[in-house]
């Protein structure tokens, strides 16, 4: 029989978290039947005999595919995602977890009463391992409950995959051209805003971990900013440009953040090809352009913009 929802769960080398993720699951209380399929993409460390346990003692529950060898984050998602059966599919990966034992039933209230979303969110608190005190919240705290749209997700990505839930409805298997992001949720954020709206809750009901070996915390900002660039651009291609205007705003945006970056680690050539680039796509008048380029070609004009960066 179909399970009312689906907990798709990826990890790899998390036998430090994993536990924790596995029993934030097994402990919600919910008037519906539900499963946890989780994707281990071929672990080096003590994973998956923690994950082979949980699955002994929990047979009818927890589902596991195990990968014969390392297949990447993005296709290690793909695969489990298209393996959820459930009405509703809920994302949680192996390092985060859940803080409510009623998540699950609130969401699925939610999505349940209205239709027209095709997934809803609620906020995640984001704290970092080596520092429990310095934390934030998964969107900011000046957001309240209710409906958002397309346009809103596209122009920023303010839902924690720990937080997402989906209505399984829209796709028999996610389009190959998603295995080519290299940042996730934020596509398939977007390709369920496409669907319908979205629904909120305020109310912190899980837990993200930034840690050592996270895949965006040990990076850099500039490598960060490249990632998004690269997703952005690459998501325009694949929606057939139907939101280019905004998603060309967004990249616009993080151009300036990463032409900063360069600036402040004295990369004036690399700054000046940045910002150049973004002025030459968005900036339509050619005397503004032109200016902008003589003041780039000056040295001490970005030295002095270092300051204010």
């Amino acid at each position: 029989m179909k399970p009312k929802l689906s907990v798709c769960m990826v990890t790899y080398n998390h036998e430090k978290y994993i536990k924790q993720a596995i029993e934030s699951v097994l402990t919600q209380k919910t008037k519906f039947d539900y499963e946890l399929i989780i994707g281990e993409d071929y672990s080096t460390d003590d994973t998956r005999r923690i994950l082979s346990q949980y699955q002994i003692r929990n047979p009818n529950r927890i589902r596991i595919i195990f990968n014969n060898k390392n297949l990447g984050p993005a296709e290690n998602f793909v695969r489990t995602f298209n393996a959820c059966k459930g009405t509703y599919i809920a994302l949680l990966e192996g390092d985060d977890y859940w803080i409510n034992s009623s998540k699950l039933q609130k969401q699925v209230d939610l999505l349940d009463s209205n239709l027209r979303y095709s997934m809803c969110f609620h906020t995640a608190q984001a704290f970092y391992e080596i520092n429990p005190k310095k934390k934030y919240f998964i969107p900011s705290q000046n957001r309240e409950s209710g409906e958002y749209f397309v346009e809103d997700i596209l122009a920023y990505n303010f839902i924690a995959s720990c937080s997402a839930m989906y209505r399984n409805i829209y796709f028999k298997k996610l389009p190959d051209w998603f295995k080519l992001f290299a940042i996730g949720d934020w596509p398939l954020h977007t390709l369920y805003a496409m669907h319908g709206s979205i629904g909120y809750i305020d109310e912190v009901m899980a837990k993200y971990r930034i840690h050592s070996d996270s895949r965006y915390s040990s990076r850099t900002r500039i490598a960060n900013y490249l990632d998004i660039i690269k997703t952005q651009k690459r998501l325009d291609r694949c929606l057939r440009y139907k939101y280019h205007k905004i998603i060309h705003k967004v990249i616009c945006e993080n151009c300036y953040l990463l032409y900063q970056e360069y600036v402040k680690i004295n990369d004036y050539t690399t700054a000046e090809k940045v910002l150049g680039k973004t002025i030459l796509k968005f900036v339509p008048q050619k005397s503004i352009r032109d200016k902008f380029h003589s003041l780039l070609s000056n040295k001490t004009f970005l030295s002095k913009h270092k300051k204010h960066v």
